[in-house]
């Protein structure tokens, strides 16, 4: 939240608590101040709690695994009644839209990687983009979806070298690789984006020909969530130092479970305010020690199995990977 310039006092934190002892919708509110805090106490605590925002698995991975899960439901669809094969419009359609659509939330996934990490000033974003190049590097199976990916945004649909071929007694949807390179060859890319093709023929030269796009999503997949995880282990101390501040914040608002924590100025009849969603520390916690445990390491944090507030249900989705 930008303040005003000039904007240096007034603000209190505390709770809005129903002025009847019901259900907080719909009826009014009485804001009950528990500290008065600066300006300056108010901007930290407003960036603290941005940062626990962007620390979470809902923006960080959730999406590639909700577009990756919705095109795998939809290639399986299309395969098992044979819609897919016989070239019908909308299986089609439902299923290169889906492939096209996990491939460009990579793209979201690792922007969202990089403003988390910016957060922390050029050290971490120089951390975050090692890792980066790092995973390209040491998975070519995530490496040809970020390139297709980028073949989508720049040149052509990945999803139309997208075909049907038997791999062990199975459908299976797949991608000729000579038919990419060729196209890619046609193109006559400059050497900025030629590289990362020519690094991704040398890192494939020794595997199929015909690429399984299924295994390729997966293998992929457990690549960035590896990646993600390993970024968010080193960035424990940072998310840890803004968790404390905003549940103590919380906890110093709102003392009974009755009432919303609030942040709030009001000075010559005008008012700003913002809310501390606990769900938000929760979420960060939580994501927190999915990433521990991703890379063999001990909870960070030690949640009851109900969450620490089971009503409102937690921010983000602890299962995401169910389908696998």
């Amino acid at each position: 939240m930008k303040d005003d310039a000039g904007d240096t006092g007034g603000w209190a934190l505390g709770r809005l608590v129903p002025r009847e002892a019901v259900a907080l919708v719909g009826l009014p509110a009485g804001f009950t101040p528990a500290k008065i805090i600066s300006h300056e106490e108010q901007l930290r605590l407003h960036g603290a709690y941005e940062d626990l925002a962007i620390f979470n698995l809902s923006r960080l991975t959730t999406p590639f695994h909700i577009a990756s899960g919705e095109f795998l439901g939809a290639a399986r669809g299309g395969l098992e009644t044979g819609n897919y094969l016989a070239l019908d419009f909308d299986a089609t359609m439902r299923v290169n839209g889906a492939f096209d659509m996990a491939l460009a939330s990579l793209t979201q996934a690792h922007t969202q990687i990089e403003n988390a990490a910016a957060r922390f000033g050029d050290k971490f974003l120089n951390a975050a983009k090692i890792e980066f190049k790092h995973l390209r590097t040491a998975n070519p199976d995530y490496l040809l979806l970020w390139q297709l990916r980028n073949l989508s945004q720049h040149q052509r649909a990945a999803s139309s070298f997208l075909s049907v071929a038997h791999i062990d007694g199975q459908q299976r949807l797949t991608i000729a690789m000579d038919q990419v390179l060729d196209f890619v060859n046609s193109c006559q890319l400059s050497p900025r984006y030629q590289g990362a093709w020519d690094q991704l023929r040398k890192a494939r030269k020794d595997m199929p020909p015909i690429v399984d796009v299924v295994d390729t999503l997966y293998s992929a997949r457990h690549g960035y969530d590896l990646f993600a995880a390993t970024l968010l282990t080193q960035s424990a101390p940072y998310v840890d130092r803004a968790i404390r501040h905003v549940s103590t914040s919380y906890v110093e608002a709102c003392d009974s479970k009755l009432g919303v924590a609030v942040v709030r100025r009001d000075v010559e009849g005008s008012r700003k305010q913002w809310i501390i969603d606990p769900r938000t520390f929760e979420g960060s916690m939580l994501t927190m020690n999915w990433a521990n445990e991703y890379v063999g390491l001990e909870p960070h944090y030690h949640l009851p199995a109900e969450g620490l507030f089971p009503d409102p249900p937690n921010m983000i989705v602890t299962q995401h990977r169910a389908e696998e």
